[in-house]
C-alpha cells in the first residue's frame, strides 16, 4: 500500500491495525477495539454523545469515558485519555 493510498484510507477510517503498523503508526489493538466497541455499543449515552439531562449528565458522560480508559489501558496496546478514547471512537 503507498502511503497516498494509505492516507486515504486513513482518513476513511478502514485502515486495518496491520497496514497502520506497517506505515510506523501503532494504533490501538485489536483487543482493545474489542473492548471498546462492547463498552460503547451497551451504553447510550456514550454511543450517541448525548447525556441524560441533569446536573451532571455531562461529568457522568466524561467520568464514563475516563473509566473506559482505565480498562483499555489496562491492556497492552495504546494508552489514551478518555477524551482520546472518545476521540477514537468517532
Amino acid at each position: 500500500m503507498g502511503f497516498h493510498e494509505a492516507v486515504s484510507v486513513v482518513m476513511l477510517g478502514y485502515l486495518s491495525v496491520e497496514d497502520r503498523r506497517s506505515l510506523g503508526g501503532v494504533g490501538p489493538t485489536d483487543l482493545q477495539w474489542d473492548t471498546l466497541l462492547n463498552i460503547v455499543s451497551s451504553d447510550h449515552e456514550m454511543r450517541t454523545n448525548q447525556f441524560v439531562s441533569g446536573p451532571n449528565g455531562k461529568i457522568r458522560l466524561q467520568g464514563k469515558w475516563d473509566d473506559a480508559a482505565i480498562e483499555l489501558n489496562a491492556m497492552q496496546g495504546v494508552k489514551k485519555s478518555g477524551q482520546q478514547w472518545k476521540d477514537v471512537s468517532r
